[in-house]
């Protein structure tokens, strides 16, 4: 893997709402390659700007716990309380819908040591462009032919699925499904299976919180992050500028934010700040600013990423080839 060096190095500008915890060096490889997980932080890259590597980290120190190496770039990331799943680009051009040699795949490590225990092609495919679990299954869908495949996650074998809707989460009260072909999002109660609402959105990037599902358009690195209320599917807000995915955790949604008005692109730095909004109602409620504060894309090489976990939140400054960690002390909800 080449690592374009890093640019520049930030640092934290210190404020009463943010307490800064550690910073190492980082190498990060996608949107969902980042993710807080009770007390580990999991990533899918390198730390020394070498090949790529499931990483694993104490989330209140930033100590290395776990380092396996994976042989191929990573498309996507997802764990459950006894895996992290990992989506896996292919090696080869895909000439048909059937093609399973050189095809992307989904591998499944153990969350504690880090060991591969299963991994599966996904046909039809070199890039996996989106992929969730939720209890028993692994849902992938592949680019090019829009393969759904289902997979149990002990075993990793082929379910063979009686329908086109994947399930992205399940919430208190809500279940929300999708179905890639159609880019038809849904929610149903969950203990009568009725459904509430049912709406055609493209995303890739989404995020879960108390009945609230949060996405990002999928138009480029730079885009439009709206929050839905689960129970009626009304919109409650948006913010557009976001060059991160979405983080939430107890209320709150982390997001990195471009200055209005920026210009995205080449080695042009722009400013931007990590921001802390109330899921709820979109107000903000914390920010951290950076130094120097612009920050920029290398021409589609670096990127930026946000986790979060009890309070703790980690940033990732890709043209500072940075993870940081920050505990939110709380804002004026």
């Amino acid at each position: 893997m080449h690592w374009k060096p890093a640019a520049q190095t930030h640092n934290f500008v210190a404020n009463d709402q943010f307490e800064e915890m550690w910073v190492v060096p980082a190498y990060i490889d996608c949107p969902t390659c980042l993710i807080a997980h009770d007390n580990k932080v999991f990533l899918a890259g390198s730390l020394e700007r070498g090949s790529i590597h499931l990483i694993v980290l104490d989330i209140l120190t930033g100590r290395r716990i776990v380092e396996q190496p994976l042989d191929r770039r990573v498309s996507n990331m997802v764990v459950d309380s006894n895996q992290v799943y990992i989506g896996l680009k292919g090696t080869d051009k895909i000439g048909s819908e059937q093609q399973v040699w050189g095809a992307s795949k989904v591998a499944a490590h153990d969350i504690e040591i880090g060991t591969e225990i299963w991994n599966s092609r996904i046909p039809g495919s070199n890039n996996i462009i989106l992929l969730t679990v939720n209890e028993d299954n692994v849902y992938a869908v592949g680019n090019y032919y829009h393969n759904l495949v289902v997979l149990n996650t002990k075993t990793g074998q082929e379910i063979n699925p009686t329908t086109e809707r994947i399930t992205l989460a399940n919430e208190a009260e809500i279940e929300f499904g999708y179905q890639p072909q159609g880019y038809l999002l849904s929610a149903f109660r969950k203990n009568t299976n009725e459904m509430l609402w049912q709406d055609k959105i493209r995303f890739y990037l989404f995020a879960m919180d108390n009945n609230i599902f949060l996405i990002k358009d999928p138009n480029g690195e730079i885009g439009m992050v709206t929050a839905i209320d689960g129970l009626s599917g009304r919109t409650l807000w948006e913010y557009s500028g976001i060059v991160s995915n979405i983080a939430t955790d107890g209320g709150v949604a982390y997001l990195i934010i471009l200055e209005p008005g920026s210009s995205w692109g080449g080695d042009s730095a722009e400013n931007a700040q990590l921001v802390a909004i109330d899921t709820r109602t979109g107000k903000m409620l914390g920010s951290v600013n950076f130094e120097p504060p612009g920050i920029q894309s290398g021409w589609g090489n670096y990127h930026y990423h946000v986790a979060a976990s009890n309070d703790i939140v980690l940033v990732y400054l890709g043209d500072g080839r940075q993870l940081f960690a920050f505990r939110f002390l709380g804002g004026n909800k």
